[in-house]
């Protein structure tokens, strides 16, 4: 009889006795094991912080919260514009230096050592010279406004510009052939590419800020660091090198000797090699012996010394020559050209 209670009573508290089911996944359905709650003869699923729902398996599961997705969004939306602000200001930096670089090793190859020696030598100034970039310039002339300008030196503007000290100064662009005045016959009426002078009354000279296009610019200003009629000369002979040969005034793609267009055009002179730098359309509309001519013209016009180039008189006579020639050829055949352009040429 006592053995028969015992059992009982074992059987009656294993019945209702409290079991882990968090301890046995297969005893709940929880989402994630972790997320099991014992309780006194069951279980609950709790969610995540900023989840809500009862956690079960083929329940309602957990769903995130609006807020949440919202604030997710909102730090994906943040980073994806910093990672964008801080790569633009990477490349924009990057960019600045490059271009630093690419300006002083174009100052350096374009004689700037040079010219800084020249003007730290200078005597008898009573201030210090000063090289002005563009920017400098286009804050003097307010951008090169129109109530700025002052006059016309040649076919250029010449801009009123006052410096930091207040000083008053002219501005004029030099010229390039993108602004080269052009006739309804096509030639070319170029004129001062040097400087223009605001003298005010009293004074004889005024210091006058050039801005200067490389290439262009006489090379004989590196050493006198003056401007002459012959200047003029020097830059219309560039010019006319652009106009045979279709090739940029500075180029970093020709060889280190030759970057500049001037240089480009008397070493194939030099090397006989001239109709390999030729434009292809200047070679099928010009007669060689005319072509010939034409850059031997330039070639003057590019002497290093000023006084050995000719004046601009005497290249407008030898370009009317050169267009006669031109219009001989209509009317000649080859067999007599020689000997109809043999004294012009020999005048040349």
């Amino acid at each position: 009889m006592c053995l028969l209670m015992v059992t009982i009573e074992f059987l009656f508290l294993t019945s209702f006795a409290d079991i882990n089911e968090c301890e046995h996944p297969a005893h709940n359905n929880c989402i994630k094991a972790k997320d099991c709650v014992n309780t006194k003869g069951n279980y609950t699923c709790r969610c995540p912080k900023w989840y809500h729902g009862d956690g079960r398996k083929g329940g309602e599961g957990c769903i995130p919260e609006p807020l949440l997705m919202l604030k997710i969004a909102g730090v994906a939306v943040i980073s994806l514009i910093a990672i964008l602000v801080i790569s633009f200001w990477l490349y924009f930096l990057i960019k600045k230096r490059r271009l630093v670089k690419l300006k002083e090793k174009f100052f350096r190859q374009n004689g700037g050592l040079i010219l800084q020696q020249q003007l730290s030598t200078m005597e008898g100034s009573s201030e210090t010279t000063k090289i002005y970039t563009a920017k400098d310039l286009k804050k003097a002339t307010n951008n090169y406004d129109a109530s700025r300008i002052i006059g016309q030196g040649g076919y250029g503007l010449v801009y009123k510009g006052f410096l930091e000290n207040n000083k008053v100064v002219a501005i004029k662009k030099s010229k390039t052939s993108t602004n080269v005045l052009l006739d309804d016959d096509f030639a070319a009426k170029v004129s001062d590419f040097g400087t223009s002078r605001l003298v005010p009354r009293g004074q004889k000279q005024l210091p006058t800020v050039v801005q200067g296009t490389l290439g262009y610019l006489d090379p004989e200003y590196m050493q006198t660091n003056q401007f002459t009629e012959k200047s003029d000369v020097y830059s219309f002979g560039v010019v006319l090198v652009e106009l045979l040969t279709g090739q940029k005034v500075l180029s970093l793609v020709r060889p280190m000797e030759q970057r500049s267009l001037a240089m480009y055009l008397l070493c194939a002179l030099k090397e006989d090699r001239l109709f390999e730098i030729l434009e292809k359309r200047i070679m099928d509309e010009g007669n060689m012996e005319q072509l010939k001519e034409f850059a031997k013209l330039a070639a003057k016009c590019l002497e290093v010394k000023g006084v050995e180039r000719p004046t601009m008189k005497e290249v407008a006579i030898e370009l009317y020559g050169l267009r006669k020639m031109k219009n001989h050829l209509w009317d000649n055949d080859e067999s007599n050209l020689m000997e109809e352009t043999g004294p012009l040429i020999g005048e040349c």
